[in-house]
């Protein structure tokens, strides 16, 4: 099923996709699929950010970082600006711990005006590094 899923395009599969990511047992078979680019996985990651959990909005930072790819890393700079505190933390420790080709404008100002200390922290860091 993880299989069928993972090769669909469109916002319900990865939707689907994501809410399997919380099983163990799957884990690693819906990271490989969700890592593969199929239209409508950044929208439904991004969706996904904006309720997620702490583990999951790991996850979820997790996937975007292994795509690599110039839209996935976009992604990961919007994460920093959601209400979502467990979004813009997972983010910025994503960015803290990896250099990645995120603007530095984009970083700098999350540092300056995020409202949690945590994700001021780590993005100082990561500013820093430049």
């Amino acid at each position: 099923a993880v299989g069928i899923l993972g090769s669909r395009p469109g916002l319900a599969a990865s939707t689907r996709l994501i809410a399997l990511l919380e099983d163990e047992q799957l884990h690693d078979l819906v990271l490989a699929a969700l890592v593969q680019p199929r239209v409508g996985r950044l929208p439904a990651i991004l969706a996904a950010l904006e309720t997620a959990t702490e583990p999951l909005a790991q996850w979820l930072v997790t996937v975007l970082t292994r795509m690599g790819r110039p839209e996935a890393l976009a992604t990961l700079g919007v994460a920093l600006s959601l209400d979502r505190v467990e979004a813009r933390r997972a983010a910025a420790a994503a960015l803290s711990a990896v250099e990645l080709p995120i603007p530095s404008s984009v970083l700098d100002r999350a540092a300056r005006t995020d409202p949690d200390p945590e994700v001021r922290r780590l993005l100082h860091f990561a500013s820093s590094r430049r």
